[in-house]
């Protein structure tokens, strides 16, 4: 059983995530419960929970410091946060405190907890190289290879008791080369949805094509399957990098055949010593968020130069440019933007968390820019947003992407001219009341909830007159009413009636009505 702790200061929220799911039988423990930050610490140095599930606010010391706490003294800790849709700002900053997974307060459901805590458990598993039958009397071979598989991902355990193991099944590990490999099958299983069972079985073949395809090197192959992944260690006499490519591309081929369903990939570097290879299973787990980034059917190496320059790549979002895209109804002109943007967070060397909390920060701004013809909708982006969150690979998050786009403009399409004349009619209302202040386009456009490009070129549609033509229209028709009265000053009804100067104020009234100040008078 792993031991979870749980730090909210909801009461509700606790007795929900207790009730959820059945716990016990997916392999865990709530050993303790806390309402605020200062609280959970004290219990999570006297527990030492596996898990911890905190919400970011919280009284006294809030999640965040909680995060930053538990980090200082367990580096391997499980992180879960729940988040509320106005908190990602601060869930960004748990990123570099390596927190793994987020969950919306309000549209927790039990699937979604269940699946989370399933992922949890298997790396809690694939970390201390557990494996729930290692201690039968009878092993099988296949249970043999998960035990030596484990010794080696597991550093806590000693490089002699490795020894011990192999040499007792007479396995020679002088003078051999070493590698892991690491098979993610999430991308293939989700587009053929496939049940949980069937996958299962599923993954068990393909685990067999992939056990004799190495056993032909004349070598060792020690493997053992995590969820949708297979994880891999190779030991063989004779290994180059060039032997694993074929190896993994006639494994891609065989596989593809038989269940018509593709593959990522990943190896360490080759090593001649065991302590080398230890060293290597560090990439071995940061190798899953890189295969986040690339696309099914590709392989990548363990590359530390190429990792370390994606690092310094920044990718900057402009919601401004979508946007205008969408408001013109510009469908390839916005999937050409979309596509452009996937290649450059395919290359920008952030965690695959981060960008999908910057991609839930696009989608509602562009929400935001578009909500006047989204009112009650709000149950849809909720549902973006966790599609987002949920994301396999950097293709989805586009996919997910692109399905929004599609989304906002048919709404923008579906808008009636009924419904936009109803908008510009309040924005000339409004211009109207308000002609004195020093109003622009940008906040009319604000009061009717339109972006300011669109509510410019509908207003000049509607109107038959552009925005700031029609606003001196109102001010000079306004003007004209306390210039009857000569004790009203020039200046004094310039200011009166919203103009920055006595001159501009001279310059447009000339201009609506063709005579000047002093004339106008004379003539009324």
């Amino acid at each position: 059983m792993y031991k979870v702790l749980i730090a909210d200061d909801e009461i509700l929220v606790r007795l929900g995530l207790r009730s959820m799911i059945d716990w016990e039988n997916l392999g865990f423990q709530i050993v303790g419960e806390a309402d605020n930050g200062e609280m959970a610490y004290e219990m999570f140095k006297k527990l030492q929970p596996d898990v911890l599930v905190t919400d970011i606010r919280m009284p006294q010391k809030d999640g965040l410091w909680l995060i930053e706490q538990v980090r200082n003294e367990a580096q391997e800790t499980e992180i879960i946060v729940l988040t509320a849709y106005e908190e990602f700002n601060y869930a960004r900053k748990a990123l570099q405190l390596k927190v793994s997974s987020y969950i919306l307060k309000a549209e927790m459901e039990e699937d979604e907890l269940q699946e989370i805590m399933l992922q949890k458990k298997e790396k809690l598993d694939r970390r201390a190289g557990i494996n729930a039958k290692a201690h039968a009397i009878e092993k099988t071979e296949q249970e043999e290879q998960e035990i030596l598989l484990g010794l080696f991902l597991n550093k806590e355990k000693p490089e002699e008791l490795i020894k011990e193991k192999l040499q007792k099944r007479n396995i020679q590990y002088s003078q051999k080369k070493f590698a892991f490999v690491q098979f993610d099958f999430s991308s293939g299983v989700a587009k053929k949805d496939f049940s949980r069972e069937n996958y299962t079985q599923l993954l068990m073949a393909c685990r067999k094509f992939i056990d004799n395809s190495f056993q032909n090197i004349s070598g060792n192959c020690f493997m053992k399957q995590f969820g949708t992944s297979i994880t891999c260690l190779i030991m063989a006499s004779e290994l180059s990098q060039t032997e694993m490519n074929e190896k993994i591309e006639n494994i891609r081929a065989t596989i593809r055949q038989y269940f018509d369903i593709e593959f990522k990939s990943a190896n360490s570097k080759i090593e001649t010593t065991i302590a080398a290879t230890r060293k290597d299973s560090e990439w071995l787990f940061d190798s899953y968020d890189e295969m986040f980034f690339i696309k099914n059917g590709e392989h990548i190496v363990q590359r530390e130069a190429i990792k370390e320059a994606k690092r310094e790549a920044t990718v900057e979002i402009k919601s401004a440019e979508l946007v205008e895209y969408i408001e013109k109804k510009e469908r390839e002109k916005s999937e050409q933007y979309i596509e452009k943007l996937k290649e450059k967070w395919r290359s920008c060397g952030k965690q695959s968390l981060e960008l999908k909390l910057e991609m839930v920060q696009l989608i509602n701004d562009v929400w935001e820019q578009e909500r006047v013809f989204l009112r009650g909708k709000s149950e849809e982006q909720v549902e973006f947003q966790k599609k987002v969150l949920n994301a396999n690979n950097l293709e989805e998050l586009f996919a997910e992407l692109k399905e929004y786009v599609k989304y906002i403009l048919g709404c923008i399409e579906r808008a009636t001219v009924d419904d936009q004349e109803v908008l510009i009619d309040k924005a000339a209302k409004y211009m109207s009341n308000n002609y004195a202040k020093r109003i622009g386009l940008e906040d009319v456009a604000k009061e009717v909830g339109l972006s300011p490009y669109y509510f410019s070129n509908l207003f000049k549609q509607l109107k038959g007159i552009g925005f700031s033509a029609y606003l001196n229209e109102i001010r000079i028709e306004q003007a004209k009413e306390l210039l009857r009265n000569p004790q009203n000053s020039i200046v004094f009804v310039a200011e009166e009636t919203g103009f920055n100067d006595q001159s501009y104020f001279s310059k447009i009234f000339k201009k609506h009505t063709g005579v000047t100040v002093t004339e106008y008078r004379t003539l009324d």
